[in-house]
């Protein structure tokens, strides 16, 4: 997956709060939850991790097992700032 995704939310967890978690959404209706672990400062230097900002994700499809009730998620590999055309 690498398209203009919009974040619904964003935030970092963990004790040490090296986890990144996305919510993503091309529309208002679909959304999907994108997670990094172990994540630096400098992972995505060149983007704005917040809220109401469009990204371009590069991810793979991940079953998540954790919890009663498995789901997909997203597993991020690389984030970057859409092109402008």
């Amino acid at each position: 997956m690498s398209q203009k995704q919009m974040m619904k939310l964003a935030k970092k967890f963990g004790k040490k709060m090296n986890h990144l978690e996305l919510l993503l959404s091309e529309d208002d209706e679909h959304t999907i939850s994108a997670y990094n672990y172990f994540i630096s400062e400098n992972s995505f230097e060149d983007v704005s991790i917040s809220p109401g900002k469009y990204i371009n994700l590069t991810a793979t499809i991940e079953k998540n097992n954790f919890g009663r009730r498995p789901n997909l998620r997203l597993r991020i590999v690389d984030i970057h700032t859409p092109s402008k055309y």
